[in-house]
């Protein structure tokens, strides 16, 4: 059976917990700003489950820290709550979130999709408008 919030992160499904008490106190903030981020937008607690693949219970075991908190689950609120991933991080985190000057842009370049090598539409009729006023130019001093 298909959810409406069906995602490709949690197409495996849950995996077993495992607890770890010192990256659960680490994460505290963040399990609260999700907490606070799904009150807010006033989101039933099945409806949070479902959407990442939880147990009925799960989601109180996640933001209590009894259940591991993973990337899938960060990404699927995002989607859920319409807002960027990194605003949990950001808010949740802002000790780890500070500006360091570099970006993970400037060590590599981000993947870019197959069709992203073409310019777009307005640089390529400005790259043939160039190319031809060049070509006009050759001819005419070719004519002199």
């Amino acid at each position: 059976m298909s959810s409406p919030w069906s995602d490709p992160w949690v197409a495996a499904g849950p995996r077993p917990a495992v607890h770890c008490p010192v990256m659960s106190r680490k994460l505290a903030p963040l399990r609260e700003v999700l907490g606070r981020a799904v009150a807010a937008a006033r989101l039933r607690q099945k409806t949070v489950e479902q959407a990442l693949a939880l147990p009925p219970g799960g989601w109180d075991e996640l933001t209590s820290g009894r259940r591991v908190l993973r990337v899938r689950h960060l990404l699927v609120l995002a989607r859920l709550l319409s807002v960027p991933p990194e605003d949990f991080l950001e808010a949740g985190l802002p000790e780890l979130s500070s500006p360091t000057g570099l970006r993970l842009t400037d060590w590599i370049e981000p993947p870019r999709p197959p069709f992203a090598s073409a310019p777009p539409a307005g640089d390529l009729q400005t790259l043939i408008r160039e190319t031809v006023r060049r070509e006009l130019d050759t001819l005419k001093k070719g004519d002199s």
